[in-house]
């Protein structure tokens, strides 16, 4: 099982490596209910024009070296918002059941 310092570092990395907009755990570490065999399911919201099934594989290198199997899923904005509305949709699932481990910061322009 994986520590809130492991997940930390798991998430520095990625936000290192893929300047993500967001980065939300869910499944059994955001319940609170992880074993030693439970693997660590990542939501990434992420600008990016790389088509949709080659993003996972972009990612995967960063992830092989831990001990838990983390299952990374990479979605653009847009995609999130046209799927978070649909009642049983994967991005709503995750909006309502996950928690933020990471949020870019929005600096607003006065002018």
């Amino acid at each position: 099982m994986l520590s809130t310092i492991d997940i930390e570092k798991i998430v520095a990395r990625l936000v290192e490596e893929l300047n993500p907009e967001k980065i939300i755990v869910f499944g059994s570490y955001a319940k609170g209910t992880a074993k030693a065999t439970s693997d660590l399911d990542l939501y990434i919201i992420q600008q990016t024009r790389v088509p949709m099934r080659q993003r996972t594989m972009q990612i995967l290198p960063m992830l092989q070296h831990y001990y838990v199997k983390i299952d990374a899923h990479v979605f653009t904005p847009a995609e999130v918002q046209a799927d978070r509305n649909q009642r049983y949709s994967f991005a709503n699932c995750v909006m309502r059941t996950g928690k933020v481990l990471y949020e870019k910061a929005v600096v607003e322009s006065i002018c």
